[in-house]
């Protein structure tokens, strides 16, 4: 992964942060590459929000308990695109099959000002 180093110069240690698309990608190869669930919550912020059509999250302890499953019968997502007018959103197009019907759904991902995942919606298109 990249990062960048900067110095924080009150305690004299660097920081590293990773910028929102590394982190976004990070978090979805967590998921759907390892399902390391528990990783990837490490990248979510304490009152995260998850809202889909099939599953919603009001925190981050929520979500890692009911994600899992939910994950089991995932949509087929695109990579990730970086927000046109906000630097601090991603969003991925994706479709579902139910059926014989093909869904298609947009994912967005909103960081804080920490880096870390606020919040992830997912909606039909």
């Amino acid at each position: 992964l990249k990062y960048k180093a900067t110095n924080n110069f009150n305690n004299k240690k660097p920081i590293m942060t990773y910028s929102n698309l590394e982190t976004g990608k990070n978090f979805i190869a967590l998921l759907d590459g390892n399902k390391n669930y528990a990783g990837a919550a490490e990248l979510l912020a304490e009152d995260f929000r998850f809202v889909s059509p099939k599953f919603n999250a009001a925190n981050k302890n929520d979500w890692l308990t009911g994600f899992p499953e939910m994950h089991k019968d995932a949509p087929i997502f695109e990579g990730l695109v970086v927000g046109a007018n906000d630097k601090n959103t991603l969003t991925r197009k994706g479709t579902k099959k139910v059926g014989f019907i093909n869904f298609s759904l947009v994912e967005i991902i909103e960081f804080n000002e920490e880096g870390k995942i606020q919040s992830i919606t997912g909606k039909r298109a």
